[in-house]
């Protein structure tokens, strides 16, 4: 048995899936290429794009 059918994901959602990847990739490309990481060098940079990646895993009433 396919898996995606015992899993009863329909065309429908299938393509909203495939609608929410191709959003995600796009914005991921905006925040990637923004012109705000060439204001900053080496470390810099690294330590930004990680506190970036970790926004939401604090916890808290900002969270």
């Amino acid at each position: 048995m396919h898996r995606l059918s015992s899993l009863r994901i329909t065309e429908s959602l299938v393509g909203r899936f495939a609608g929410y990847r191709a959003r995600i990739l796009e914005l991921t490309a905006q925040v990637l290429t923004h012109p705000y990481w060439e204001t900053l060098e080496g470390p810099d940079r690294v330590a930004a794009r990680t506190a970036l990646k970790h926004v939401h895993d604090t916890v808290g009433p900002d969270a």
